[in-house]
């Protein structure tokens, strides 16, 4: 295509583009497109940063061991203290000694059922967790199941306001609409937010420290720290804290290689040790490995021999016959026999040369080609003596 033929298209499809670039029209429409970078990746990059402000020194985990003497306050999902284990006995007897543990049911950086919750037929949790069994705290979920978690990335969801009570006297609290947590008349639940039957949150004082129970981490949620009282209400869950170390501890890995792990530890061991074993068994050999034999020389006489074998098996006796007799002609000749029709002249030239009879000269030069070996061998012999015989 020619330089021309390129700048005329050019210019037609610039003409159209105007032509439609005419013709529309401009609409600006917001779009919300969701926070970036880390906030993006940490749903409590704001609660973390609003507990530095507060002096705390802050720690983002996505485990839960036993918090050492240094930690002095823990936020993390009840999933991580589902079990009557030695880590939910550890953080109990951490909390005794002065730990604020805060834990959340619905989720803590997202909604989430967890896996130990059950609905009973009343639509309150049938239990199966130590801490909300210990302390009679029933759970209530959403009237639709669709309406959580599963279907949602944050806690964008339906919001409303709760009051406190006790230490959270005077708050106003965004909960997301995720739960409920029911308590038991008989106890004092005197440090709550929302009425006992439908609370979104409540305190307990466990030895020199406490246990708070959140139906889920939407107050803390990057998008509704700065609404309503949701910071206050983070600050006074932190602010009797006995030393100023916080752990935000995130989700915990249900994938089916954790939970076998963590529920049946025998089991995944024998399966892991069965699998070794088995690549094991696959990659043993039977004995010693086979050495290749080192590359050996072969004699010249060998080849020759194998060349002999070689023509006769393809080419036949003939092959091997007839160049010695036209190179024996040719000595005669040379010597200035006359071979003529009857190749008298030459037989007798090569029998008087060679010692041979005239008639095995005849013969060798002449006749039939042998068919049988030792025949074969003596008139090649035959036919070299005459060669050589100048």
């Amino acid at each position: 295509m020619t330089l021309p033929a390129i700048a005329r298209r050019a210019l037609l499809a610039l003409s159209f583009a105007a032509v439609l670039h005419s013709c529309g029209e401009y609409e600006e429409r917001e779009v919300e497109v969701g926070y970036r970078g880390e906030a993006r990746r940490n749903p409590y990059l704001a609660a973390e940063r609003f507990a530095e402000r507060m002096g705390f020194a802050v720690e983002s985990r996505m485990d839960l061991p036993v918090p050492g003497p240094e930690v002095g306050a823990v936020l993390a999902p009840s999933e991580w203290l589902a079990l009557d284990n030695e880590r939910t006995r550890g953080v109990r007897e951490w909390v005794e000694r002065g730990g604020q543990l805060v834990v959340t049911v619905f989720g803590m950086e997202r909604p989430a059922y967890p896996a130990w919750y059950a609905k009973g037929a009343d639509g309150a949790s049938t239990g199966g967790h130590p801490l909300f069994d210990e302390f009679s705290v029933e759970v209530e979920g959403p009237d639709e199941e669709d309406s959580l978690a599963s279907m949602h990335d944050d806690w964008d969801l339906g919001r409303e306001l709760v009051g406190g009570r006790g230490i959270f006297e005077g708050l106003q609290v965004n909960f997301a609409a995720s739960g409920t947590l029911d308590l038991d008349a008989a106890r004092s639940w005197s440090d709550r937010v929302g009425p006992p039957g439908r609370a979104r949150a409540a305190s307990f004082e466990v030895g020199d420290g406490r246990i708070t129970f959140l139906v889920d981490g939407s107050p803390f949620w990057n998008g509704a720290l700065g609404a309503d009282d949701d910071a206050e209400f983070l600050w006074r869950l932190l602010r009797d804290a006995p030393r100023p170390r916080v752990w935000f501890v995130h989700g915990r890995d249900e994938s089916i290689v954790t939970l076998l792990v963590e529920r049946a530890p025998q089991f995944t061991l024998a399966a892991v040790l069965l699998v070794v074993l088995w690549l094991w068994r696959l990659s043993a050999r039977f004995g010693p490995p086979i050495q290749e034999p080192p590359p050996e020389r072969h004699s010249y006489l060998e080849h020759v021999r194998a060349t002999g074998r070689f023509l006769r098996r393809n080419a036949g006796n003939a092959s091997l016959v007839e160049p010695w007799r036209r190179r024996a002609l040719r000595v005669a000749r040379s010597g200035g026999a006359l071979v003529d029709r009857h190749h008298e002249h030459a037989v007798e030239a090569l029998a008087a040369r060679s010692g041979l009879s005239p008639e095995r000269v005849d013969a060798v030069l002449f006749g039939p080609v042998p068919t049988d070996a030792g025949e074969l061998v003596a008139a090649i012999r035959d036919l070299q003596r005459c060669q050589r015989a100048r």
